[in-house]
């Protein structure tokens, strides 16, 4: 019999590395091989990176079944062996897997804290719970950071570990820790090895509040003080930075002054403001950082008397006569009190001239204080008015018109009190152009005023005035007539003035300019000068300029024309252009180049048509016996002169038989050729077989002749 077959054992299914988190139930690895005999299977474990391999124990299915992998064993390895018998003992290994295992998540929460300002350094109880959703959290610590925004104030650690979820700590607060809101950042620190992960809160606060403080009135306010007077109101405040204020209580008719402090004591300085009714100040501190604001304080009431009134009044100084009193004058003053003041006279009152005159003053009775009075005397003198004299404005235009001065008394009115008189120098009121003074006199009447006179003189400048002077120019086409600037020059209210000069005439072009003048002889006006432009365009020549137009006849023809200028005058400078002789002629450029300066030149074109002449042509035909010979037509063929165009003269066919034929017979004229010279075009015909210009302007013929017939 046959042994039965055997294979080796080889892994077909490797195993794949495994990552679970904390709290999972199990993490599994699976194999599989092949082989015959079936292979047996052990599973090793290695701790140490692949380095050493061990047997777990019990394990010897294709899956490995790991409970509850804690954070301890992640990072083991672990692989599969395979053993089976063929041909003695075979094993097969698997690639090594990885276990990983990630600690579970876990959530922070600290609870509130409060606490209260404190100079001194003080404990606060700080807490905060751990929970997972893998299980009770008995492992790892919690730190309580207390932070102000970013700046941390202080930080404390529970000694010990975390139990079921709860870590407490006894934090000392920092003496002098500002009253507010801090954030209590609790974090908790996994475990080396442990099974659950660092966690973070902040979203809880330990609040720090207020101090609270006390006002204390160390000097009262008296039960009495007379208006106007004043006296101290003391005390002491709180722990906090700021100062005690005092303020007077609402109908209270006092008011508080500057308030100082020294050594932690507060005075304020209370004056009264009536002379009835009472006062009682309202102290207060406000809080700051650390303390709240303390309870306000009221001063004891101190009941208001009424006080005297006196008035300072000194004679015032003189015034003149005119003017009003006022305050320079009625300037009494309370020295104490405040009553209202009442002047006899009154202000704007006007004193006659006198010395010693009385003023009174009284003060009204107020609230605060009795009733007074006082009078005074006052020097009043003559006034002397102030005399201007003025024309309405200087300088002016002449005009034509007079121009009085005007005179103005002030303080007085001249047509009631006095008489005012104006000279002139010169005399006479100024109407013509040129420099004038004048000066006024007041003449009083009444006893109030002095006489008096202007001190400064007015003065005049009556300056010329400037002519209309209208002078135009003249601009037109040369007619050889001179021609110059026409105008006129006109004073105040149209009068016509003589005086204007019209310049130079011109007759020829371009013209030229007319310096023209305007010399017054009044002197009331400026003189004038200026320029007129006298513009002389060119005429236009008539220039006449005819062509030519006839048949060809050997002798050269042009253009024929004139040139005329005004009047008829004949002009010279006309260039009539080229002359031709040939058929078919050509342009004649010709061109008018005025030598006088007063037209413009002209160019233009005229046609030089010359036509072909016909030629005589005399053709004959032949008659006769056959002889055996060619026969055919004779003839000749003329040009204008004489000339011999037979070159051009074809006689046709020639017969020998019986009964002969015709001979179609043709004169051919010659085209010209064409030569080139500076400015026009000339024609020119071949010359042939050394004859002088044959065909030149001939016309075609072609006749035929029938057998027999001779030309007629």
């Amino acid at each position: 019999m046959n042994a039965p077959a055997c294979t080796a054992t080889a892994v077909t299914t490797q195993p794949a590395n495994q990552t679970v988190t904390f709290g999972a139930a199990s993490a599994s690895f699976a194999v599989a091989a092949s082989g015959t005999p079936s292979p047996t299977v052990q599973w090793q474990v290695s701790t140490n990176g692949g380095s050493s391999w061990s047997d777990l124990s019990g394990q010897t299915s294709t899956t490995l079944a790991i409970s509850n992998p804690t954070v301890s064993l992640s990072g083991n390895q672990y692989r599969a062996v395979f053993t089976n018998t063929c041909n003695g003992t075979k094993t097969a290994t698997s690639s090594a897997a990885t276990l990983t295992v990630n600690p579970a998540t876990t959530t922070t929460a600290a609870v509130n804290a409060i606490a209260t300002y404190s100079a001194i350094s003080q404990t606060v109880a700080l807490s905060a719970s751990v929970t997972s959703g893998a299980g009770a959290v008995n492992e790892g610590t919690v730190t309580f950071t207390i932070k102000d925004g970013s700046t941390t104030i202080g930080s404390a650690a529970t000694s010990g570990t975390v139990s079921a979820g709860a870590a407490s700590v006894t934090y000392t607060l920092p003496a002098g820790t500002t009253a507010k809101s801090y954030t209590i950042q609790a974090v908790y620190n996994q475990a080396t090895g442990g099974n659950f992960a660092t966690s973070t809160d902040a979203t809880h606060t330990l609040t720090v509040g207020k101090a609270s403080q006390t006002i204390a009135i160390t000097q009262n306010a008296p039960a009495s003080a007379a208006y106007n007077t004043s006296f101290d109101v003391k005390a002491t405040g709180g722990g906090s930075s700021n100062a005690v204020t005092f303020a007077p209580v609402s109908g209270s008719v006092c008011t508080v002054g500057t308030v100082t402090s020294a050594s932690g004591t507060f005075t304020a300085p209370v004056t009264m403001t009536s002379g009835t009714g009472t006062c009682r100040v309202a102290l207060n501190q406000t809080g700051d950082a650390n303390y709240s604001a303390a309870t306000q304080v009221l001063s004891a009431t101190t009941t208001a008397a009424k006080a005297s009134q006196t008035i300072a009044w000194s004679n015032p100084s003189g015034i003149t006569y005119g003017t009003a009193l006022s305050t320079t004058q009625l300037n009494a003053s309370l020295t104490t009190g405040d009553g209202a003041l009442t002047y006899s006279p009154a202000a704007g009152t006007v004193l006659n001239a006198g010395n010693g005159q009385t003023l009174r003053v009284d003060a009204a009775a107020t609230s605060n204080y009795n009733a007074a009075s006082k009078t005074v005397t006052i020097d009043v003198a003559k006034a002397t008015p102030v005399v201007t004299v003025s024309f309405a404005s200087s300088p002016i235009i002449y005009d034509g018109n007079p121009h009085a001065a005007s005179a103005s008394v002030t303080l007085a009115n001249p047509d009631e009190d006095g008489t005012v008189a104006i000279t002139y120098t010169p005399a006479g009121t100024p109407t013509n152009a040129g420099s004038y003074t004048a000066s006024a006199h007041f003449t009083s009447s009444n006893p109030n005023f002095n006489s008096a006179s202007s001190t400064t003189d007015a003065t005049l400048t009556i300056n010329k005035a400037d002519a209309t002077v209208s002078v135009d120019g003249y601009t037109g086409v040369y007619d050889g007539n001179p021609h110059g600037a026409t105008g006129s020059a006109k004073g105040v209210g149209g009068v016509v003035l003589s005086g204007l000069t019209l310049g130079a005439s011109f007759t020829n072009v371009p013209g030229g300019t007319a310096h023209w003048s305007f010399a017054d002889t009044t002197g009331n006006y400026n003189n004038q000068t200026g320029d007129a432009a006298i513009v002389i365009n060119k005429a236009d020549a008539t220039v006449s300029v005819d062509g030519y137009t006839g048949v060809y006849d050997g002798n050269p023809h042009g253009a024929t024309g004139s040139a005329k200028g005004v009047g008829g005058v004949v002009l010279s400078g006309l260039t009539l252009g080229a002359s031709f002789t040939d058929y078919p002629g050509g342009t004649a450029h010709w061109s008018f180049a005025d030598t006088t300066g007063n037209y413009n030149n002209q160019t233009g074109d005229a046609a030089i048509v010359i036509n072909k002449a016909d030629a005589n042509v005399t053709v004959n035909g032949y008659t006769g016996t056959y002889d055996g010979a060619p026969h055919g037509a004779t003839g000749t063929a003329l040009g204008v002169g004489g000339a011999n165009l037979a070159a051009g003269l074809n006689l046709g066919a020639t017969f020998t038989d019986y009964p002969g034929g015709t001979a179609h017979w043709t004169f051919a004229g010659c085209e010209p050729r064409r030569r080139t010279q500076p400015g026009r075009h000339l024609h020119r015909l071949p010359r042939r077989h050394g004859a002088l210009d044959v065909c030149r302007g001939h016309q075609l013929q072609q006749p035929e002749w029938e057998r027999g017939d001779r030309p007629q």
